[in-house]
C-alpha cells in the first residue's frame, strides 16, 4: 500500500476532519446506519489499497457525520490469517492517523 496515494485519493470525500475514527469488524456493522449524510468509499476503489476476504467484512470507508461530529469508520479490516503482514492489519489505523 502506497499511504500517499491512499490519503490523495480520499480526500477529496472527507470535507471535515474526522473527530471520530471507527474501524468496524462484523460484529459492528450495524453502527454505520448511525451516521448521516454518507460517503462510501470502496476499498476496491481505492489504489493500491488491500481487498477484503473475510465473509462480514464489507470493505469500506464511510464518511459522514453523528450529532453533527465528522467521523470515519472503516467497515472491514484485514488480518494477519489472511497473509496480511501486521504493519498491512495496521494500516487502516495509519489512515485513521494521517
Amino acid at each position: 500500500m502506497n499511504l500517499k496515494l491512499v490519503i490523495n485519493y480520499l480526500n477529496p470525500y472527507i470535507k471535515k476532519n474526522p473527530k471520530v475514527c471507527i474501524l468496524l469488524g462484523s460484529g459492528l456493522n450495524y453502527f454505520a446506519k448511525n451516521i448521516n449524510n454518507k460517503v462510501v468509499i470502496p476499498y476496491s476503489d481505492i489504489p493500491s489499497f488491500y481487498k477484503t476476504s473475510v465473509e462480514g467484512h464489507i470493505g469500506e470507508f464511510i464518511y459522514g457525520e453523528i450529532n453533527e461530529i465528522p467521523i470515519l469508520c472503516g467497515k472491514g479490516r484485514f488480518h494477519h490469517y489472511e497473509g496480511y503482514t501486521f504493519n498491512e492489519v495496521g494500516s487502516i489505523i495509519e489512515i485513521f492517523q494521517s
